[in-house]
This record gives C-alpha cells, structure tokens and sequence, in this order.
C-alpha cells in the first residue's frame, strides 16, 4: 500500500498503543484513525491538536486500513498536522525530535508517542486533492487555512465567494452550491 500522506508528513514517531491494564484501549485500532495528540507537557483539557498518524510496516509503507494495530507495540508512523495555522503558529516550534505526546480519543489517553524525525514541518504546502478527499467539509477547510474566509461569505451571505472558497477544497462546483445553499436554508443547524 502506498504511503497515506504522499510525503507531506510534518513529523515521524514512534507511537504505542496502551492496553486497558494501563488505561487505554480494549481493542487495537486501525490504520486511519484520527486521534488527536497532546504533548506531554500539556493538559489535555486544554490542549488536544489534530495530528494524525499514518503508521507503517516494516516496509516503510502505510499499514492496511482493515488490519487491526497490535497493542503494547512501539509501531512506526508519519503524523500530519491538520491546522495548518497552529501548524507555523504552535507546532513549529513545539515539535522536535525527542519531544513526547499522548493520543487521545476525547480526553482519553489511548497511546504514547516519541517524535523520532522532523520530515516537512516547515514546509509551505496545501495538501493534495486526494487527501481532502478523505476529509469532511470542514476539515478541508481548517487544513488549507481557509476556515475564517468561508465564515465570513457566509455570515455576509455571499453565494458565490463561499462557492469559491470550497472549490479550493477538492468540492465541484454541483458540491459547493449545495454545502453553501444547505447551510444558507438552515444556519442555525450549521452553527451560523
């Protein structure tokens, strides 16, 4: 299998899954999941940032999304910071090799993990249409740094800008029209 992320991996680490004796997880997980971490030195009532794990084989490669991760093992991943705002505001310099997090489902602590290799952390880059693909609305949005400017067409009601913005997030046009227009029928239900 291919590597999830296309080489746009911010960091690389070592992650393992803790087990229920320690307070984690009943079952492995699967390749895919979106945990959200928080760095040792933080309280993860405050603090939970999206970065997603890609793990890997003996290969290098990404494990199958049907396998299940085994437990209690240190398993090689690529993470993907998913704001790209705290991405150069926080994590740039908060990550460093040898710099300790947590994953976290909720505030649960379901794995441990050591940042191992810095990869494209502090590279400028919008992810690819393929990785969007995988991700909701909003998360596209929040990923390619275009949250506020979508808020903003719409609580101005500007059709067409908002159209606009989600055709920079891997939606057609057909797509777009009906998010904007769906959330213009009920605002309410979308937060607006």
């Amino acid at each position: 299998m291919a590597q999830r992320f296309q080489g746009r991996d911010d960091f690389e680490a070592t992650i393992r899954i803790l087990g229920e004796a320690e307070g984690g997880r009943r079952a492995g997980a699967r390749n895919g999941i979106r945990w959200d971490i928080c760095y040792a030195d933080e309280n993860p009532k405050d603090n939970l940032w999206m970065v997603w794990p890609d793990f890997l084989d003996e290969h290098g490669e990404s494990r199958s999304e049907e396998d299940e991760l085994p437990i209690g093992v240190p398993l090689p991943a690529k993470m993907l910071i998913v704001n790209q705002d705290f991405r150069y505001k926080f994590h740039w310099t908060k990550a460093k090799v040898g710099t300790r997090f947590y994953c976290h489902e909720g505030t649960k602590r379901v794995a441990e993990g050591i940042i191992t290799r810095i990869t494209h952390l502090f590279e400028n880059r919008r992810p690819s249409d393929s990785e969007l693909m995988g991700m909701t609305v909003n998360e596209r949005l929040w990923v390619c740094g275009l949250h506020d400017e979508f808020d903003a067409a719409i609580l101005q009601r500007k059709r067409e800008a908002a159209i606009q913005v989600l055709s920079k997030v891997a939606l057609t046009t057909n797509e777009a029209a009906y998010t904007v227009d769906s959330i213009f029928k009920n605002p309410s239900y979308y937060g607006f």
